[in-house]
């Protein structure tokens, strides 16, 4: 029986879309209320709106979760076990799965809104081969997400296809997870939003997302499983008119070139189709495997750029 595991994936600690907050960060809307138009009508109201975004007229603060530091027996904050170490060490001796268990494995996934992180109840669920571009062989049952915004797959060994996120009144998803699955996990967070809060927020980068077209959001992971800086997001396929933003601050930006210390990026406006991604690391000039998504007309696509030894 594999060992259960809080998922370190992508997605787990609070995944919020369009950069608004990423990884572990909340979003709060501001107790003013203010109205606004664009970012800088809330930025330049002063240092407490530093982090905060036009979301649906409203100026929306982002309040970042800080982790409380390990302190060792002498009362002094410990340091991490791997501080020091290369980021990038298991590109050439990449790291093996730590069960040989046959599977299947119970994957949980945790689904709430956006805004007021509360559970998305009567959210369909189920897992579908990569290749099934309509999901019409479905590779579990088709789950229902339960009052806590939880459902739980049975999934198999090695299954790297994607699981399929629909109803209610959220934009449906495509959760791709990376590494396959080799284990059971006990939540992977993903957070759900709806068409219009989609549509306010890609508005912010100049493209407000098109119904008939898709959205890619990214992630680029270290060998320590933390988000990866100094990263760079290139499609080919149908995504090569998309639009390239990076999460810069907590907040998605057209004008940047590489990712922040959250590792977080993606694309608006995909046409559908497959569509192959690859980060490179833009100081070592190394690139991690490539991964192929789906992407699907008013769908999010949940991506993952992992170090696999390639």
């Amino acid at each position: 029986m594999a060992s259960e595991s809080v998922s370190t994936r992508a997605g787990s600690g609070g995944l919020i879309l369009l950069g608004a907050a990423l990884a572990g960060c909340s979003l709060a809307i501001d107790a003013d209320r203010v109205q606004c138009k664009t970012n800088a009508d809330c930025t330049s109201r002063g240092a407490s709106f530093a982090h905060s975004a036009c979301v649906a007229s409203l100026c929306q603060a982002i309040h970042a979760e800080v982790p409380e530091p390990k302190v060792d027996a002498g009362g002094s904050a410990a340091a991490p076990a791997d501080a020091g170490l290369d980021p990038w060490r298991c590109l050439d001796e990449p790291e093996q799965p730590t069960t040989d268990a046959p599977g299947p494995f119970h994957v949980t996934f945790h689904l709430s809104d956006i805004l007021s992180q509360t559970p998305q109840v009567g959210v369909t669920a189920r897992a579908c081969k990569k290749l099934d571009v309509d999901c019409e062989l479905p590779q579990s049952d088709s789950l229902v997400t339960d009052e806590n915004g939880d459902v739980t797959l049975d999934l198999a060994r090695g299954f790297n296809g994607y699981v399929e996120f629909t109803g209610g009144a959220i934009m449906p998803g495509l959760y791709f997870p990376n590494p396959p699955v080799h284990e059971d996990e006990s939540r992977i967070s993903v957070q759900a939003v709806t068409p219009g809060i989609v549509g306010a927020l890609t508005k912010s980068l100049g493209s407000p997302q098109d119904p008939a077209l898709g959205l890619m959001l990214l992630n680029a992971l270290t060998c320590d499983g933390t988000g990866a800086p100094h990263v760079s997001y290139t499609a080919t396929g149908t995504a090569a008119g998309a639009v390239t933003f990076y999460a810069i601050g907590g907040l998605p930006a057209a004008n940047a070139i590489e990712t922040d210390s959250s590792g977080f990026g993606g694309f608006v406006n995909v046409p559908p189709g497959t569509v192959p991604v690859t980060a490179t690391i833009l100081p070592e000039g190394r690139e991690l495997a490539t991964v192929s998504l789906l992407v699907r007309a008013n769908t999010i696509t949940y991506g993952h750029l992992v170090p696999l030894g390639q």
